[in-house]
Order: structure tokens, then sequence, then C-alpha cells
């Protein structure tokens, strides 16, 4: 039987132990994770047996039972839950005031220079024949475009830097998941058969919550007190945490389609229920958009007032320029296209500002390139050189059929608007015509009017079809007769000429294939080149170890007609009064008699039979506007010019015949120009100045 002081030892010991327990929590108010622990007492009861069963029912005392720790999961689902959502609202204000501090109104922003710009043309309006508020246009239209740059600069780097601010999130969400892996594991190895240490269970709750400010998720508890995490309010989400194994977050950012993550190497989502993340990329996007809108006004002012200035006159009486250029284009190909294309882009700025993407094809079967606009209209057409006006395509290299390429407008227009002019004078402040209605008028009818905007016909650029070469060689052969192309409005001068065909003689071999040696008969001899002394000219040799080339055709064309390659018997081409020349594919030889057969045979061993040309006579051109006046030609009759004269053909749809300007009226030919009409036989040879 315990003795009186026996009993109150255990007493005094239990209640120690239980102030250790509350100094405990006293130590740890400050804490972070910690959780409040309460000692529970209970009686150390006696033993009981049959003999001395009402001596054991006094007991031992009284001793320190468990130490429970403060914990409720659903409060602290709702804390954390209240904890991501407080996260989310607190850096999406933030971040929305910084943009606000970019966009709202100002003194020297955005809407004040455009207000101010505007304003400085009222000025010239009012008093177009004064220079001074024409230099302080010039001003205020760089300030103008300035502070479009500006603007766009700060959103940019506001841009960048939440993007940063998101990954550094993610990547401190990664690195705590890890953490309470960690954790998990601790757990599942130490609490078998006993309770688990209280201070992994409150780094495990620490670790929890700061996991919820960062992303929004749903907490569920294993047998060993293990935390498994899903992302998301409901456990049937995607699993971020199972036992000690957590799955890495990962972001990507994308002008186009904005923000997003992955899930390990599965699942892709597009943003958090809850959390900094959500605040962060919500604001991100947020301030994408407003980048997008700057750039949309960008483009939308330019267009607009471009297009406004250029209808009207300067101060010299000149057309209007464009004002101010923000667009840029870029190549987009598909890796599908040949290899050995090379596609550059000249940009005139200010011009291209009124362009949209367009997309190019390859048409093998008439060799040339076609321009397409988004709506499917044809926009321009060539074979090396597309000219839109205000954009330059030029494509080099062998293409085939099923190539393709885009030409795209390239973002940030508003970062890159910029003032065009340098002179005050070059402000367009008149207008090409003004309408006053007599005074006399007395009825209620309006007029209304508009410029008629000229287009190209429905034509081949004359200067893309033909050669730059007076020659009768180098020529371009039209099967057929009829409206054949049209003469670009900026051409300063042109010289045509019609050629009778002498005798032709043609090699097709592609630059890869090489030309190793060919033949030419006329008048009953066949001639074989290259002869051996010149071999070396039409094959160059290579040293060991040194690739193997082939000439081109124009090498080739130009060694013959200079004689450094000879036939076996040891003429050259003037000898034998021939003439070479290239073409993309092959050579062309043209003399004095007609060819009767030829052969050639590249150098890696493929030989093909030449086509031969007979002789004709050269055939007549005329040119006219496209209001129906000849100004080059021979004169045509009524029913030829009633033929010709349509809107398919390329003529305004009012066009009329008239041949009046075929000869010079006091020394002045049409609109004063200069035309020389010339033919061997001479039907007139008139200069007309």
């Amino acid at each position: 039987m315990p003795s009186l002081m026996d009993i109150g030892k255990s007493a005094i010991n239990a209640q120690r132990q239980a102030l250790n327990v509350t100094g405990q929590n006293i130590a740890n108010v400050n804490t972070e994770g910690y959780r409040r622990r309460d000692a529970d007492l209970k009686e150390v009861s006696g033993s009981q047996g049959d003999l001395a069963s009402k001596s054991a029912q006094i007991g031992l005392g009284v001793t320190l039972g468990e130490v429970r720790r403060a914990f409720n999961s659903f409060l602290a689902q709702s804390h954390n839950s209240a904890e991501s959502k407080f996260q989310t609202a607190s850096n999406f204000v933030e971040s929305l005031e910084r943009l606000e501090d970019i966009i709202l109104p100002t003194e020297g922003d955005l809407a004040s220079q455009l207000t101010n710009f505007f304003r400085k043309l009222s000025d010239i309006s009012a008093n177009p024949g004064d220079l001074a508020p024409r230099a302080a246009a010039i001003e205020t239209g760089s300030s103008l475009s300035n502070a479009f740059n500006m603007t766009s600069q700060l959103l940019l780097q506001l841009r960048e830097q939440l993007c940063l601010a998101v990954d550094e999130e993610v990547s401190s969400l990664n690195r705590l998941t890890e953490s309470l892996a960690l954790v998990n594991s601790k757990l599942r190895a130490s609490n078998i058969g006993s309770a688990p240490p209280l201070a992994l269970l409150d780094e495990r709750d620490r670790l929890i919550s700061a996991i919820s400010q960062k992303a929004l998720v749903a907490v569920e508890y294993g047998s060993r007190f293990e935390a498994n995490l899903t992302l998301g309010r409901y456990s049937k989400g995607p699993k971020l945490i199972s036992g000690d194994k957590s799955v890495p977050i990962s972001a990507s950012h994308d002008e186009v389609s904005g923000t997003s993550f992955q899930l390990g190497n599965g699942l892709v989502f597009k943003g958090f229920d809850d959390g900094s993340i959500k605040g962060f990329s919500d604001s991100l996007q947020q301030v994408a958009s407003a980048v997008k809108r700057l750039d949309t006004l960008a483009i939308r002012f330019v267009e607009e007032i471009n297009a406004l200035h250029t209808r009207g006159i300067d101060y010299d009486g000149e057309p209007g320029k464009e004002l101010f250029t923000a667009k840029r284009f870029e190549v987009v190909e598909p890796d599908s296209n040949s290899k050995d294309l090379d596609i550059t882009l000249l940009q005139v700025p200010g011009k291209i500002d009124s362009f949209e993407d367009m997309s190019f094809n390859y048409r093998a079967a008439t060799d040339e390139w076609i321009a397409t606009s988004k709506e499917g209209n044809i926009a321009g057409t060539g074979r090396q050189e597309i000219d839109l006006g205000g954009m330059i395509v030029k494509v080099s290299g062998r293409a085939k059929a099923g190539d393709a390429f885009k030409v795209s407008r390239v973002t940030g227009e508003a970062g890159r608007i910029e003032f065009l002019l340098l002179d005050g004078r070059e402000i367009a402040a008149a207008s090409n015509f003004v309408i006053t209605p007599a005074s006399t008028n007395t009825g209620s009818a309006k007029l209304e009017s508009r410029p008629i905007t000229a287009t190209n016909p429905n034509l081949d650029n004359i200067l893309e079809i033909t050669t730059n070469s007076i020659s009768p060689v180098s020529f371009t052969e039209f099967r057929s007769g009829g409206a054949v192309g049209y003469v670009p409005a900026d051409v300063k001068s042109l010289e045509l000429a019609s050629f009778g065909q002498s005798p032709i003689i043609e090699y097709t071999f592609s630059s890869d294939d090489g030309l190793g040696k060919f033949s030419v008969e006329f008048d009953g001899t066949i001639h074989t080149f290259p002869s051996a002394a010149t071999k070396e000219v039409l094959i160059p040799p290579t040293g060991i170890g040194e690739p193997s080339f082939n000439l081109s055709s124009e090498e080739i064309a130009r060694n013959l007609n200079m004689g450094a390659i000879k036939s076996e018997a040891g003429a050259s081409f003037k000898e034998l009064g021939l003439h070479a020349a290239a073409f993309e594919g092959g050579l062309k030889f043209t003399g004095r008699k007609p060819f009767t057969s030829g052969e050639l045979t590249t150098r890696i061993g493929t030989s093909s039979t030449a086509a031969v040309f007979n002789s004709s006579e050269s055939s007549s051109f005329r040119v006219f506007t496209r209001e129906g006046r000849q100004i080059a030609g021979q004169p045509m009759s009524i029913s030829e010019a009633s033929a010709l004269l349509n809107e398919e053909n390329g003529f305004a749809k009012d066009a009329s015949y008239r041949a009046d300007y075929l000869n010079s009226i006091g020394g002045q030919g049409y609109r004063g120009s200069e035309i020389n009409n010339l033919t061997p036989g001479g039907y007139f040879s008139a200069v007309s100045v």
C-alpha cells in the first residue's frame, strides 16, 4: 500500500511536468508553425486481485498522461484557404497599382502628347502659310512617338517583372513541396507503434500553410499523419504530393497564348484557383492585354493619320507623305520548303503600315510566286521579286511545287512608332480639291466626294516578265497576242524592243548536275564541245580533298562567247557564228544558219536532246494609258480598239480610244513625256519633249 508521501510526491511530479508543457508553450509563442500543447493528468491505479481487491481501489497517485497538440484539420484547411485568397488579392492589387501608375494621365504622358499634337496641327490648319507652327508640330510629332515608345517600354518592363515573379513563386512552391515530401517520409518512419514527434507535425502544418500562400491545395492526412496534397479546392484534383513523392510545376510564357503551367511531364493548365501565383499570373494577363491594346492604338493611329495626310498638299504643293511608321513584318517559312530558298524583305517606312499579313505560294506551272491577302485576294505576283508598293519580297534559289511562306506582322508597334518628317514644310495642311456650293443654290441636295485609289490592273508587271536586256538572245517570248502587262507608275524611263527570232537551240540542265559536254549540228556538221585543251575551263579541276563544283550557266555562256571553250576541232563560238546566252535552267545558242540537232551530257552522266526553234519575223506592239490613249505603236482600227479596251485587259471602265498622242503636238508628247517610235522600215520616227 502506498503511503501518503508517495501519493503526494507523484502529484508534485505530475504538476511539474504539466508546468514544463506550459513553459514550452510560452517559450514558443512566436515560433513559426508551433502549435500549443495541452498536458493530460491521469490516475495511477493500483493492480486489482481477488485477495486484495479492497486495498487495490486506493490507487497509487497521479502521473502525466498524453501531451496533446492543439490541431483541428477543418480549421487549418479554412485558414489555408483564406490565406490563399488573401495572397491572390494582395498580389493582384499591388500589380494593378503599378499598371495604373503607367497608364493614368500625368503631365507629359501619352494622352497629353496626343492632345498637344492635334492642337499643333490645328494651329497649322488655321494659318498654313506660317512656318512657326509647322516647326512646332515637328517637335510635338517626335515627342508623341517618344511617348508611345516610353509607355510601351514601361509596360514591357512590368510584364517582364511579373513573369519573373511568377517564375520565382513557382520555384518557391516546388521547394516547399519537396520539403513537405521529406517530412512525410520522416513521419512514416518515426510513428510506427507510437505517437509521432510533435515537432514533425508542426513542421508539416507550417509547410502546408506556406504552400497555401502560393497555391490553393486540398489536404488529406494518411494513417501515419503524412499529408497528401492535390491542386485546387477538391481532393479529386491533380496530385501535387503523394506520400514522400512530390511533382514539380513549371511555368512558360508566350506573347500569344500567355502564361501556362505544367505539372511534371503531364497536365498543362492555364492557372491556379487561388494563391500568390494566381495573383501574379492574373495581373500579368492584364498587363499583356494592355500591351496589345497599346499596339492596336498605335496601328490605328498611324494608319488613319497617314491615310488622311497623304490626301493633302504640303507647303510646296507636293502630295503629303506618311507622318508615322510602326509596323514591321517577318518571313515565316515551313520546314517543308526547299532548303536553298533565300527570302528577304525590303520595307518602306510609312507605306508598310497599310499592309496586313500575307501568304505566298509558288505556282510551278507559271514559275511565279503569288501573294494572297487574308481575304484571299491576290496582292501581287512575281518570279524572283514581288513589288507590293510598300514592300518588296525577293526570293532567290530554286523553288519547287508546294513551296510557300508567310509574311507576318511583328508585334510591338507602340515601341517602334517613329515620326518620319524632318521639315515642317512637308506637313500637308491643304486639300487636293475644295468643293464650294454656288450661292445661287436653292435645293436640298447633298454632294459627297471621295478620292479614287488607283490599283494595279490584273496583268503582270512588264518589268518582271521581261529581261533587263535589249538582246536578240536574252528575250522573253510571248506565245499569243493581246494585253501582255502594265508599266508601273514609278518607272522614269522604259525601252522596249521586238526582235525577229534567229534560229535557236536550247539545252536544259541543272546547276547541281553540271554540264560535262555538248554537241550542236548545223549545215551538215556536228561540233562537239569542249576540246581536250579547254576541258578544264568547263570542268574545273580540284585538289585532293577539295569538293568539286559546277560552273553556272552564266559562267559557261561567258566563256563560250569569249572563246575560252572551243570545239574538238579547235573552233570558237565566234568563228562558228554562234552566240550563247544563259537562262534559269540551261543555255540557249543562236546562229546565222538553222540548227539540225544537239545533245548534252551532264557531269553525272545523264544525256538529253536539245530543243530546236526555227527563225521567225518580229512582232509589233503598242503602248496605252489606262484611259485608252495610245502613246506608242501603229494606230488601231475602231474594231480592234473595241475588242481591246476593256477592264479585263487592264483598262479603266470608261476608257475610250484616242490616237492623237502618237504624234507630238506643239513639241509636247503625252503629259510632257519624250517618246521615240522606231521601226527598221519606219512607219514614223518622232521625238516628243
